[in-house]
């Protein structure tokens, strides 16, 4: 049996154009959230008072260690910036690599199209309790 690579390669072209364009469109969409989310007024909330309070030095981040990698990103944009809009892009991108790595968990055991609702479902209660 002989491969014709001619029609292999243009599979792939065709998968990787899908791809580079999903991820064209999340970029995208990442880039104006994450510009809504920081045109948010400055007034903080209590926990992100709190929060900015646990991340004021690396001795207090390893005195309570809970969710250390969140409090280290944190740490690191609040020593580069210190505004309540770099904690606030930390946790944005949190978010989004948490729905982007339940869809692609999903997405091996269901259907696309279950894994999508699954995530959409995921990523709309996870801001509903943010909010409430």
């Amino acid at each position: 049996m002989k491969i014709n690579w001619k029609k292999l390669s243009g599979v792939g072209r065709i998968v990787w154009r899908r791809e580079t364009l999903a991820f064209a469109c999340i970029l995208s969409i990442f880039f104006v959230v994450l510009a809504f989310v920081t045109n948010i007024p400055n007034q903080a909330s209590s926990v992100e008072v709190e929060l900015a309070q646990n991340v004021q030095s690396l001795s207090t981040i390893i005195e309570q260690p809970v969710n250390a990698p969140y409090k280290l990103l944190s740490y690191a944009a609040t020593t580069m910036t210190p505004s309540i809009r770099a904690v606030r892009a930390v946790s944005f991108t949190i978010y989004l690599i948490a729905c982007i790595a339940m869809y692609y968990a999903l997405k091996h055991w269901h259907t696309a199209q279950t894994s999508i609702l699954t995530t959409l479902a995921f990523a709309a209660n996870s801001i509903v309790l943010a909010t409430s």
